[in-house]
């Protein structure tokens, strides 16, 4: 247990000490750091929105193609929520 916990220790004193050092070595301001990652999430947040919708698209597609037109229902496309008939949903 003794083990343990000394490498916890050395784990957090390398961590605190390479966050000094990037920190001090920084090219950038804060600012200009806090804006830079800002710009980078909201990126990465806007492309994986897009790619649920995609993704939410193609499953609709697939789920009436293979249950809706076969059971004679109507096809909805739920994009904007209104039905559409089976020969524009293939």
């Amino acid at each position: 247990m003794k083990d343990f916990f000394s490498f916890l220790g050395g784990a957090a004193l390398g961590a605190a000490i390479g966050a000094g050092v990037i920190i001090f070595s920084a090219p950038k301001t804060g600012s200009e750091t806090r804006q830079t990652l800002s710009e980078r999430w909201n990126s990465a947040l806007d492309l994986g929105r897009r790619a649920a919708r995609q993704r939410e698209q193609e499953l609709w597609a697939d789920f009436n193609t293979r249950v809706r037109a076969p059971a004679g229902l109507p096809v909805s496309d739920h994009t904007n929520g209104r039905l559409i008939d089976e020969q524009t949903a293939v």
